[in-house]
């Protein structure tokens, strides 16, 4: 019996104690979840500094029209904030997601979300109750080395201003934070500042909004625009019917002045009055460029826009695998459309920069240099479509850059549609790599692609180099059949021509692993070409090609050829050919203009004078590149030397990153012609033999006899003058004699 007792009391208080113990615990577990959710509303991110390679100091508002869903922002380099773009000023558009409105003391008014996505990924806010918090976070940078090189020193300066408003009233209070400059730039690790600037610090601040105040509406809160970050490191002023809202110093921030050590351009501050660049007008000022645009009076020429990406977007990895990467943040695009665009003719190709570029570097680095790349575009009849790989040495195969490039090409056709076999891409560098991976990655979306000096290896952690577009479920393997033109120039010292073709012992990356798996391609060397800019020498034969892929038909070159010596006669194939000049002989060799050559390969053959981008368009070219096909020959004037394709030679091995050892006793010596190429009345003649023999052509040189040497002439109408004089002279002799018989027989 007190056995059972002691059971049943056990049971009760272990249930009871249970009982208690769970109540306990759910009491506990609510008490820390409402701490938590306290601490959270409470609590705001801290930023570093996350890398991009496109910044801005501006924005544009207008205020005499439009549809108050549009505004612009304007552009500097966050690589190297001295770096002026010429040609164009990039005034990009964005559209808000919420109209903005006039409010009280015509304050224009904008919704909160908007504002965020504006200064994403600095900006971020909470409601509590009547009390609006803001933390927005900036970061001053400053050149301190590396002035116009490719790897810049720049001082990052952060700041953040935390607010918070009474939305009962226009007014709040603010703490400012200030942190020690720290050191960064391109290829020097992540940026972050944790060291306080004790004295610059402000702590429980009062302040009022000079204009309008917090307004509660069905779609949500908005915000008086200029008066609410003027406490935030912003200054604004209206001018040309834009409100401008911009940071403060912000020649600080465009360039490096005041300095001694450093010599720029005077600093163009952002403004609505700035006259424009790129128009024809004198007057054509920033503010009527922005409203003829959001009016829709300019849809040609040069026009840029932007989307907001947001971290829960659908990026990819290099796989093709779902992936969750950070964003928030507003990419920009460029985009060129021709004045003869037309949606059934018109072709579109991208553009992809490279690692210390941004959406404007794929043509105001021609520009810089004098070579206007719209003439292209609207000679070809092309959109160019350049958009923002995200981060310095963007990765175009995956993640964010991918996110880009998708992302602008559909905004894009949305706009601009072509028909879609006239795709292409091409790109430098980095974007020369992205052009191989864009492509391999979309086998059926591009009719052809051209690849300039692609940076396709890596150094690999054990040393030396790796190839980087390889390993991954896209190969190259994919495209072997697609067009490709692939140019290198000798001169790079970035992507190496040693690197890039190596020897016969030791093949280089494009050697390796490009040539073996594309089975229709071209191979292009630029003679003394640099990294950043070979592919400005090019441009003709990249548009040329990609036209070629719209033909119906390709011809196909002659394979036999017979040329005559000193005369415009010629055969291919057994036709009959009338060349555009005659051949020559020089010391017992057949030259040949190469105008003629194309004569004889008709349209699978094309001549380019070749200009580097710094040298004068308007001087004889510095070499010529013959195409035929596939195959291209490089021929100088007054010289001997020639290069096939992309072939490396004894003399390229001079060139070569500072330090690396030369391969030169595994190359072959260049080849040569036993007569020096020259110009002549604007031609250049070559070796005819030997050119033709190199490209695959059967060739035969034969001397005219002397009915085909003046078969022109017999031919003529000085020919029936000649056979007139000769039969009247017949005629006159018999006439004559005949007279002088019939006298004889009367004297006899």
């Amino acid at each position: 019996m007190i056995m059972i007792i002691i059971i049943i009391m056990r049971r009760i208080t272990v249930k009871y104690l249970m009982k208690h113990m769970l109540v306990t615990m759910v009491l506990f577990g609510l008490a820390d979840l409402a701490v938590h959710t306290k601490t959270q509303a409470e609590e705001l991110p801290e930023h570093s500094y996350v890398d991009f390679s496109s910044d801005r100091s501006t924005w544009f508002f207008r205020t005499d029209g439009g549809d108050r869903s549009t505004a612009f922002f304007d552009f500097f380099s966050p690589f190297d904030p001295t770096v002026k773009v010429e040609g164009y000023d990039p005034l990009t558009s964005y559209e808000l997601e919420h109209r903005y409105y006039f409010g009280e003391d015509d304050a224009l008014m904008v919704h909160i979300e908007d504002m965020k996505k504006m200064y994403d990924p600095y900006f971020d806010y909470t409601m509590e109750e009547d009390t609006l918090r803001v933390r927005h976070t900036a970061f001053d940078k400053l050149l301190t080395s590396g002035i116009g090189e490719r790897s810049t020193t720049i001082q990052y300066t952060k700041k953040v201003w935390d607010l918070s408003i009474d939305l009962s009233e226009a007014e709040g209070t603010y703490d400012y934070r200030e942190f020690q400059p720290v050191e960064g730039g391109r290829n020097k690790g992540a940026v972050k500042p944790d060291e306080l600037n004790e004295e610059a610090g402000l702590t429980g601040k009062s302040f009022t909004l000079s204009s309008g105040s917090i307004e509660q509406k069905e779609e949500g809160v908005y915000v008086p625009l200029a008066s609410l970050m003027e406490w935030m490191g912003k200054t604004s002023f209206e001018e040309q019917g834009y409100l401008t809202v911009q940071s403060e110093g912000v020649a600080d921030v465009t360039a490096s002045v005041d300095r001694p050590d450093v010599e720029v351009s005077d600093v163009v501050v952002p403004k609505p009055s700035n006259i424009w660049q790129g128009g024809e007008d004198e007057t054509y000022t920033w503010a009527d460029y922005m409203k003829d645009v959001e009016d829709g009076e300019r849809q040609t020429g040069w026009l840029w826009q932007s989307f907001h990406v947001a971290s829960d977007a659908s990026f990819k990895d290099e796989d093709g695998d779902p992936v969750h990467v950070k964003a928030d943040r507003i990419v920009p695009f460029s985009l060129y459309v021709p004045s003869t665009y037309d949606p059934e003719k018109t072709r579109l190709t991208f553009m992809l920069h490279g690692g210390t570029g941004n959406e404007h570097t794929p043509t105001y680095r021609l520009m810089k240099e004098g070579i206007p790349v719209e003439t292209y575009a609207e000679e070809y009849n092309y959109i160019l479509l350049s958009p923002n790989g995200w981060t310095q040495n963007p990765v175009w195969r995956e993640k964010q850059a991918l996110y880009s490039v998708e992302r602008s090409l559909a905004e894009a056709l949305q706009q601009f549609p072509v028909p879609d076999d006239h795709l292409f891409i091409t790109g430098n560098s980095l974007g020369g790599r992205g052009t191989l991976e864009i492509a391999a990655r979309f086998p059926d979306r591009f009719q052809a692609m051209a690849a300039t000096a692609p940076k396709i290896t890596d150094r690999a952690p054990e040393g030396g180099t790796m190839v980087n577009i390889e390993g991954t479920d896209y190969d190259l393997s994919a495209v072997k059949d697609l067009p490709a033109l692939i140019v290198q120039g000798t001169a790079d010292t970035t992507t190496s021509f040693k690197v890039q073709i190596g020897s016969g012992e030791s093949p280089g990356s494009i050697v390796s692993s490009v040539m073996p798996k594309l089975e229709n391609a071209r191979y292009m060397t630029v003679e003394n070409g640099d990294h950043s800019y070979s592919y400005a020498a090019v441009l003709e034969p990249i548009f040329d090609f990609f036209e070629d892929q719209l033909t119906e038909e390709n011809a196909e070159a002659a394979d036999t050829a017979v040329l005559y010596k000193e005369s415009a006669r010629a055969a291919a194939n057994g036709e009959q050919v009338k060349l555009d000049q005659n051949t020559e002989v020089v010391n017992g060799t057949l030259m040949v203009a190469l105008s003629s050559v194309k004569e004889l390969y008709k349209a699978s053959a094309d001549v380019y004078p070749i200009h580097l981008y710094d040298s004068d368009s308007e001087q004889p070219a510095d070499y010529w590149t013959l195409v035929v096909n596939n195959q291209t020959m490089n021929i100088t004037p007054g010289e001997e030397a020639y290069r096939l394709n992309m072939e490396r030679y004894k003399e390229d091995a001079k060139v070569t990153r500072s330090g690396a050892p030369s391969d030169e006793d595994q190359l072959d010596a260049s080849p040569v012609f036993t007569e020096a190429p020259y110009e002549k009345n604007g031609e250049l003649y070559v070796p005819a033999e030997e050119v033709l023999t190199a490209l695959g052509l059967d060739v035969t040189i034969r001397e005219e006899n002397v009915w085909q040497k003046y078969r022109a002439f017999w031919g003529s109408g000085a020919a029936v003058i000649v056979f007139a004089l000769i039969g009247g002279w017949v005629i006159f002799r018999k006439r004559s004699a005949s007279k002088s018989e019939s006298n004889q027989r009367k004297q006899a």
